[in-house]
C-alpha cells in the first residue's frame, strides 16, 4: 500500500450519481493511487435521484434512494464534505475554495457538478411555492405544500412532469399540468401514445392544458396563480379551454404550488469562472479531460462531442471510462452512447420509448392499436432497421427492440411480423423447405442474442443473476428472469426479524436499479404455468408466450399443507391442492388456492403479513 504522502491527492466536486460511480469504479480498479476528497452541497450522503418520484408518491421512502451513506465514505478512506459549495477554483495554483472557508490543493480535480433545473425568466419565477424537482429539499418542499395546500400546477407536460403530477395527486392535491405543445412527452411519444397516456393520467383526477405559454407566476408573499396563453396553433386540437377560434386567450389558474419542469442546463458557473472551454457545458474530449489537462469531467455538467446527457446509462459509461483513465489505462476512451430507453415512473402505467419515434423522410411507421385492451405499439424502419419504438400499455417487448436497435439487425424479411413481438417473430416462421429456407433465416434473425430465461426469483435465482452478471454473461445473453412473487428476492433466512420491525425494503436482496442497469429483465408477478419444450417457449399465467434458447429453473419448494379435515373450504375437495403452486396471478397466495382464509402457512412476505393482519 502507498503511503499517504507519496499519493496524488484526487478532489471531485460533485457528490452525485456520476461522481460517485466514477469514485467507486476507481477504488475497485487503483485504490491506493489517490487520496481522496469529495465535496457535495447537499447535507447528505449519495442517493439515487431516479427514485425521488416514488419517495414523492409515498411508494419508497428517501432511506430507499440512498446509494452511499456517510458512513461508506470513512469506511473507504474517503474524507467527505457535505453541505459545502465550491465557489472558486486556481488553476495556476492547483488549489479551490468553498463556502465555509475549506482551502483545498488538489493534483487531480473532477467536475462532477451535474445539472440544474431550468427556471425561465418569468415574472414571479422567485416567489416562495415555486420550485424545481431535482433533489430531496425539493420533495420535502412538495410534500409540506401537499399537507397544508390544496392546488398545483405543474409546467411541463414531460416525463418529470408528469411523475410529479401523479405523484402529488397522490398526495391528495388538485393537479394542474400545463404543456406548450399539443402533447405529452413530444419527444419520446408519437401523438396517438400521448393522447392514450394522457386519458389514463385525466382518469386520475389530473388536469392538462395543452398549447399554453405560461406569461406570468403570481401572488402576494407565495404563489397563489398562474396565468397562462392558450392558442390552437397551426394543426393543433382544439385544447378544452381554448374554444373553437384560433385567436390566444388567456386564464389564470389556482396555484398554492408550482413546480417548473422544463428541463435542465449543466453547472457550468464554476468551471466557466476557471477559465476552462465551455460552451453548454466545460468541453471534454474522448479521456473526459477538459482544457486543462489536470481537470476532468464527468456527468450531465459536461459537454462531449457537442452533445450534453441527461440520462443515467451514459453517465455510467463516462463514469468506468474516467476510472479507467485515472487508474492509468491509457486506451480508456469514451467515444459516446448509443440511443438510450424510456419508461415513465408512474405506477399502473406502462409507457416504453427508444429512439427516433416519429420517423420523418426516410422512415417507415409501422403501428398497432388495440384501443379495447388499451395497447398500442409504434415501430419506426429507415433501411430496414429499426431506428425508434413506442409501446403504450404492454411494454415486455421493450427490451428485444431496443437490442435490435442498438445491434442493427436487418429486419427487411421480418417486417411483417414485427410488431407483433418478440414471441410471434420467432415462433412464427414455417417449417424449413427449400423453398422458404431464406425467408426463415431471415425470420430468426430478431433474436441477435440467445435468450437465457430464468424461472423464479428467489435466493438461490437471485443468486444466479448476479453469478451471471459478474462472469459478464448478461452481454452475450438477454436474460428475462420470471418471478412469481409481486416482490424481487429477498432474505428469507431473517423472514422472522419482519415481526420485529424490519420491512420489506430491508430485506430485499436487489440493490436499487440493478436490473435496469445491467440491461436484464425482470418480470415479477408472472408465474410460469406452462413450458413447451419442442417450440422451446414459456407461458405465464397472464398468457404471454416468451421463447428461449437456455431455460434454467430456480422454483424452489413451497409449504406442505397436509390434508387435515377442515382445512379446506367447503368448495374445494380435500387435498385438490396441498400447496401446490397455483400459477394464478391476481389472487391470494401462491399456492393457496382452496385453504380457508384463517389457516396460515410460513414461507412469504406475504403469508407474514396475513399472520400480522390475523393477529392483530
Amino acid at each position: 500500500m502507498k503511503d499517504r504522502a507519496m499519493k496524488q491527492r484526487l478532489v471531485v466536486i460533485g457528490n452525485g450519481m456520476a461522481g460517485m460511480r466514477m469514485v467507486e469504479t476507481l477504488l475497485r480498479l487503483a485504490p491506493d493511487a489517490y487520496t481522496m476528497t469529495v465535496i457535495g452541497s447537499e447535507p447528505r450522503g449519495n442517493y439515487n435521484r431516479i427514485l425521488l418520484s416514488p419517495v414523492l408518491a409515498g411508494e419508497k421512502e428517501f432511506a430507499d434512494t440512498l446509494l452511499h451513506d456517510v458512513d461508506w465514505y470513512e469506511a473507504n478512506g474517503i474524507t467527505l464534505h457535505a453541505g459545502v459549495s465550491v465557489t472558486a477554483i486556481d488553476r495556476a495554483a492547483r488549489t479551490l475554495r468553498a463556502d465555509n472557508g475549506l482551502s483545498l490543493a488538489y493534483d487531480r480535480l473532477v467536475l462532477a457538478t451535474g445539472s440544474a433545473p431550468f427556471m425561465p425568466a418569468l415574472p414571479g419565477i422567485e416567489l416562495p411555492g415555486v420550485l424545481g424537482f431535482r433533489d430531496l429539499d425539493d420533495v420535502e418542499t412538495m410534500l409540506d405544500a401537499a399537507r397544508n395546500h390544496r392546488h398545483a400546477v405543474v409546467i411541463g407536460g414531460g416525463i418529470l412532469g408528469l411523475e410529479a403530477a401523479d405523484a402529488l395527486t397522490r398526495r391528495g392535491m388538485d393537479v394542474t399540468v400545463v404543456h406548450r405543445n399539443a402533447w405529452l412527452m413530444d419527444r419520446q411519444l408519437d401523438e396517438t401514445a400521448a393522447r392514450m397516456l394522457q386519458t389514463a393520467l385525466e382518469a386520475r383526477g389530473i388536469r392538462f392544458v395543452m398549447n399554453a405559454r405560461t406569461e406570468a407566476i403570481e401572488g402576494d408573499g407565495r404563489v397563489q396563480s398562474l396565468r397562462i396563453s392558450l392558442s390552437q396553433g397551426d394543426g393543433f386540437s382544439p385544447s378544452p379551454l381554448t374554444g373553437e377560434g384560433a385567436k390566444p386567450m388567456s386564464k389564470t389558474l389556482p396555484a398554492d404550488l408550482v413546480v417548473v419542469t422544463a428541463g435542465v442546463r449543466p453547472r457550468i458557473e464554476l468551471a466557466r469562472a476557471a477559465g476552462l472551454t465551455c460552451h453548454h457545458g466545460p468541453q471534454a474530449d474522448d479521456t473526459l479531460t477538459t482544457s486543462d489537462p489536470a481537470i476532468s469531467a464527468v456527468g450531465e455538467c459536461i459537454e462531449h462531442r457537442g452533445e450534453t446527457f441527461g440520462l443515467v446509462a451514459p453517465l455510467w459509461e463516462q463514469a468506468e471510462v474516467l476510472a479507467r483513465v485515472l487508474a492509468g489505462d491509457n486506451a480508456a476512451r469514451y467515444e459516446g452512447s448509443p440511443p438510450q430507453t424510456t419508461r415513465l415512473k408512474v405506477t399502473g402505467i406502462e409507457v416504453f420509448s427508444a429512439g427516433d419515434v416519429h420517423g420523418g423522410e426516410g422512415g417507415e411507421a409501422l403501428t398497432l392499436h388495440d384501443p379495447i385492451a388499451g395497447h398500442y405499439r409504434r415501430l419506426v424502419l429507415r433501411e430496414g432497421r429499426l431506428s425508434g419504438a413506442v409501446l403504450y400499455g404492454d411494454a415486455s417487448d421493450g427490451g428485444w427492440y431496443f437490442d435490435l436497435m442498438q445491434r442493427g439487425t436487418d429486419l427487411s424479411a421480418a417486417r411483417s411480423t414485427l410488431i407483433f413481438g418478440e414471441a410471434f417473430c420467432r415462433l412464427d416462421a414455417p417449417e424449413p423447405s427449400a423453398e422458404n429456407a431464406t425467408r426463415n433465416h431471415a425470420m430468426s434473425m430478431p433474436t441477435p442474442r440467445p435468450t437465457l430465461v430464468i424461472v423464479g426469483h428467489g435466493m438461490v435465482g437471485h443468486s444466479f443473476v448476479e453469478r451471471l452478471v459478474d462472469h459478464g454473461l448478461h452481454q452475450s445473453h438477454r436474460v428475462i428472469v420470471f418471478g412469481e412473487e409481486r416482490r424481487a428476492a429477498y432474505d428469507r433466512v431473517h423472514l422472522t426479524e419482519y415481526f420485529g420491525g424490519k420491512t420489506a425494503d430491508e430485506l430485499s436482496m436487489v440493490s436499487d436499479g440493478f436490473f435496469d442497469e445491467h440491461g436484464i429483465e425482470l418480470r415479477l408477478h408472472s408465474p410460469i404455468t406452462a413450458i413447451d419444450r419442442v417450440r422451446q417457449c414459456v407461458t405465464d399465467a397472464h398468457g404471454h408466450e416468451t421463447p428461449y434458447d437456455l431455460l434454467v429453473l430456480a422454483t424452489g419448494s413451497y409449504p406442505f399443507v397436509p390434508p387435515m379435515e377442515g382445512l379446506f373450504s367447503e368448495t374445494d375437495s380435500p387435498g385438490a391442492n396441498r400447496g401446490l403452486p397455483s400459477g394464478k396471478p391476481e389472487g391470494g397466495r401462491p399456492g393457496m388456492d382452496g385453504i380457508r382464509e384463517a389457516c396460515l402457512v410460513y414461507r412469504t412476505i406475504e403469508d407474514l403479513e396475513a399472520i400480522t393482519e390475523w393477529a392483530g
